[in-house]
């Protein structure tokens, strides 16, 4: 009985082992396990699992694969992780393996001066990868805040106004000295250094003010150096006991009381 197993065991074994399916498997396993990493020394494309030689080392084949170091990627820069894409005249099969999403006859390219069908003033993917199509057809810079220009469709921002791109008087975003200069429902703010229309109510951190009353408790009127500009922000409050003109200038809830900073700090209790 025991000999008539092993007998069956062996024919089993041999038939797996001599199967025509059975050993183009085992050559394709063979043949992959030959082909070269990403990161790996190469001479030839088709040496590289990736199927990318590239100066003489297999890079991933698309971007933003995962990578540990540069050499492993077609870009040969690798950045928190990823492949990043290729710089101009790098080659390139896409117009995603580009930096600038633009891949012309084979080469990354930058898309200006490119031919263009959409709108003026309106980029596209398609068209001019983030750059301006003018109404001559053409790929074009964009002008930027300030920027000089002559009709609106250059600017990204704003209009077109006295020959430079900016947001029309009043408007969100659009330069102020006060309040009084911005449209109903915005105020004007202190924002990156200057002032500008903007969303908010009277009195809150950033506002306008003339005078430490014009702004909320806790805030005081403050100067920026430079420019002069005076807006509401976090002064140096005055402790418990200290001579006092006005609540704002208190650490306390309760302000000033009778000259004198009073009352609970920071809902200390009373």
């Amino acid at each position: 009985m025991r000999l008539s197993l092993c007998l069956i065991t062996s024919l089993f074994v041999k038939s797996v082992v001599s199967s025509p399916s059975s050993s183009a498997s085992a050559s394709v396993a063979r043949r992959d396990d030959s082909l070269q990493a990403a990161g790996d020394p190469c001479f030839d494309n088709e040496k590289c699992a990736s199927g990318i030689c590239l100066d003489f080392i297999c890079r991933h084949k698309d971007i933003e694969a995962r990578c540990y170091i540069d050499d492993e990627c077609q870009s040969s820069e690798c950045m928190r992780g990823q492949c990043t894409p290729l710089k101009n005249g790098k080659v390139c099969a896409k117009d995603y393996d580009c930096e600038s999403q633009f891949c012309s006859d084979s080469i990354c390219s930058s898309a200006l001066g490119k031919t263009c069908t959409t709108s003026p003033g309106n980029d596209s993917y398609e068209d001019c990868h983030g750059y301006n199509c003018s109404p001559e057809g053409t790929c074009v810079e964009y002008s930027y805040l300030d920027d000089s220009c002559q009709a609106d469709w250059q600017c990204r921002v704003g209009q077109c106004l006295q020959g430079n791109c900016k947001y029309p008087t009043g408007t969100k975003y659009s330069k102020c000295s006060g309040s009084n200069e911005c449209n109903d429902g915005l105020i004007c703010k202190y924002v990156f250094g200057e002032k500008q229309c903007e969303s908010g109510t009277a009195g809150e951190a950033g506002a306008d003010c003339k005078h430490d009353n014009h702004c909320n408790k806790g805030l005081e009127c403050l100067t920026a150096e430079g420019s002069g500009d005076t807006y509401c922000g976090k002064g140096q409050c005055k402790v418990n006991g200290s001579f006092c003109l006005r609540d704002s200038s208190c650490c306390s809830e309760k302000g000033c009381i009778l000259g004198v900073c009073a009352g609970a700090i920071n809902g200390a209790g009373n």
